[in-house]
């Protein structure tokens, strides 16, 4: 697009905090992330490290795993649902 590509690997700040401002109190925002070599712990350190950032912090982070049939050793899918304080 005009304004380059997203890169989801460092840029997942970026798309992840404008979801969290919209988000209503005791909301939930689903994430995913299909970057095999960001680790879940990885992940999961930079939404909590993001929603504390805009002052929206987490009171939930669930990582869910994708069913056993999904491609991958570890699978590159990561789903967080994440419950906005």
């Amino acid at each position: 697009g005009p304004f380059g590509a997203v890169d989801v690997e460092n840029d997942y700040p970026s798309l992840f905090k404008p979801a969290l401002l919209a988000c209503a109190s005791r909301g939930r925002v689903i994430a995913t992330n299909h970057v095999a070599r960001v680790s879940a712990d990885a992940w999961r350190a930079t939404l909590s490290r993001t929603a504390e950032k805009c002052g929206r912090p987490l009171s939930a982070l669930a990582i869910l795993q994708p069913d056993a049939d999904f491609p991958g050793d570890p699978p590159a899918l990561k789903i967080a649902i994440a419950r906005v304080d």
